[in-house]
């Protein structure tokens, strides 16, 4: 495998002091216009009045990023399974280290949203080119469809355009339009641009039908690795005849089968009939299950003989665990992260303790916070990237 050039070191972006604090105020007015409502979601209008209101905010109110509901009060009265006040001081600390104000307003929306409701959620222009995709976008690149009463039927035939050639692949419309046509796992705003590049090695945690394996193969060319891995046995099929139906980029991706954690060799058991959704659990219940082995990417590293690593993206259940599992990786290598926040409004605090340990040598970016099924993006850049070679 080939080399690549030594790196430029990219700017630095860090937080400004002049959104510091600003935070709370925006929890504290939109947790407000939530306990003032007499039952139903709040429409569009009022989650502008309160987003607007707040983020005009000029106060510095700190001292809410430590205070709760009192029991008996008006918030804890109107209180949610998800409570942002209770984790104000995480999803504070994230909104000061955010690097840009596209990934701050991105955040705002979010939480916004998992307070006063999703349909509050405001609408930009890539959401409406979202809402039109499965129509006039995605299917514009199908090729032919599986077979009714196929053991997968939502999983088509089709052909995208890379930059090295035609891409064919099976997978769902949505994984299409999320992958390779808004690039999730790429981040482009205000001159910040973060991606797998030309001679990266990648590996992509949570591969499912191998559409980001792919995608990732064809940015990184023929000096570059993809490390696919995937619990599903059923996905990894899926994945080998994407790979073997573009040889260009196939032998480049490299195909484990087990499950991303913080430890190898324990068992997880997931849903066998339907879309894979893992059960961290061992025991089993009443639908089919399979079971997979864990692995962390420490020790998948160090298996696989790995000689250096430049982009992670994981798509996988706990994103807590499996970011435990390469604390080693990331310290050594400071590779680009790029992770996917499948409940984000609990995913974004459990993460936090991660991202506080990496955050002297990381930006940190958020993206496509409301973009239909897919869930957020949140990007780690190394503020100095280590040369390659």
């Amino acid at each position: 495998m080939t080399t690549t050039a030594h790196i430029r070191p990219e700017p630095c972006v860090t937080s400004t002091p002049k959104h510091q604090d600003q935070f709370p105020i925006l929890l504290e007015g939109l947790t407000c216009h939530r306990s003032d409502r007499h039952g139903g979601r709040p429409g569009p209008q009022i989650f502008r009045r309160a987003t607007d209101v707040l983020k005009g905010g000029v106060r510095a109110v700190s001292a809410l990023a430590r205070w709760s509901a009192r029991p008996g009060s008006a918030l804890a009265a109107n209180v949610r399974p998800y409570d942002a006040l209770q984790h104000a001081e995480r999803l504070g600390w994230l909104h000061d280290h955010l690097a840009d104000e596209h990934s701050r307003q991105q955040l705002q929306s979010l939480i916004g949203a998992c307070i006063c409701g999703p349909t509050s959620r405001p609408h930009g222009p890539l959401q409406d080119v979202q809402r039109a995709a499965p129509s006039t976008v995605v299917d514009a690149f199908l090729l032919s469809r599986r077979i009714r009463g196929s053991t997968l039927p939502d999983v088509h035939l089709y052909q995208i355009q890379g930059q090295h050639g035609p891409i064919d692949i099976r997978a769902r419309r949505n994984d299409i339009f999320n992958t390779f046509v808004i690039e999730r796992f790429a981040y482009e705003h205000g001159g910040v641009t973060i991606r797998a590049q030309a001679g990266h090695v990648v590996i992509d945690g949570g591969s499912r039908y191998g559409d980001a394996a792919l995608y990732f193969a064809d940015r990184v060319g023929h000096g570059g690795e993809v490390h696919a891995i995937e619990p599903d046995v059923r996905n990894v099929t899926i994945i080998r005849e994407n790979c073997s139906a573009n040889p260009a980029f196939g032998y480049q991706t490299v195909v484990t089968v087990a499950a991303v954690s913080d430890h190898s060799g324990k068992w997880v058991s997931y849903e066998a009939d339907g879309p894979m959704r893992l059960i961290l659990r061992p025991e089993l219940w009443e639908l089919p299950v399979a079971t997979s082995p864990t692995v962390s990417i420490d020790d998948l590293i160090a298996r696989e003989l790995i000689a250096r690593l430049d982009f992670i993206k994981l798509d996988v259940p706990d994103v807590e665990k499996a970011l435990l599992g390469a604390r080693q990786t990331i310290e050594k290598y400071q590779p680009i992260l790029a992770i996917a926040l499948p409940q984000p409004e609990a995913d974004l605090v459990s993460v936090q303790p991660r991202l506080k340990d990496i955050a002297g040598g990381y930006d940190f970016f958020l993206d496509h916070a409301a973009v239909g099924s897919a869930c957020a993006v949140l990007f780690a850049r190394p503020h100095v990237p280590r040369p390659r070679g």
